[in-house]
């Protein structure tokens, strides 16, 4: 998460917050995922949020789940889905595997980042090197 409130079940009923709760984010997006049929990313996302939601001391107040309710979050991914497909957006898991499509290469860095940490930043340096280098070259840069 690139911002955070301190506390993920924040805001709860009755306290205002600029964004929804971090963890019903988190929910939002793994129903999505859900929806999308990516079964495996759901369940290796799940993991490492249930991982680091055990480091944390918070813990939802009696009314927390009255917020955000897992069928309305369910209902939200199928409108999500269904706007993208209506204005002609890919998904994520359907994007060509192609050196010059950020999605693919997102989804690629954050495999090689899992997959060997101390290694990334070489493969990242070069990639990108590559990925300016097809970007560039119909240009006067």
């Amino acid at each position: 998460m690139l911002e955070s409130e301190p506390e993920i079940y924040y805001p709860s009923f009755g306290e205002e917050g600029s964004h929804p709760a971090d963890e019903a984010r988190m929910r939002a997006i793994l129903l999505t995922l859900e929806e999308l049929g990516d079964s495996e990313q759901v369940e290796n996302i799940t993991q490492e949020w249930e991982h680091f939601k055990l480091i944390l001391v918070d813990s939802p107040d009696g009314e927390y789940e009255y917020c955000y309710p897992n069928e309305i979050l369910r209902q939200l991914a199928k409108q999500v889905i269904k706007v993208w497909e209506k204005v002609g957006l890919v998904p994520y898991h359907k994007q060509p595997d192609s050196k010059d499509n950020l999605p693919f290469l997102m989804r690629k860095a954050w495999q090689k980042f899992h997959d060997n940490p101390i290694e990334y930043t070489k493969w990242e340096t070069k990639t990108v090197t590559e990925l300016q280098s097809v970007l560039l070259k119909d240009t006067n840069y």
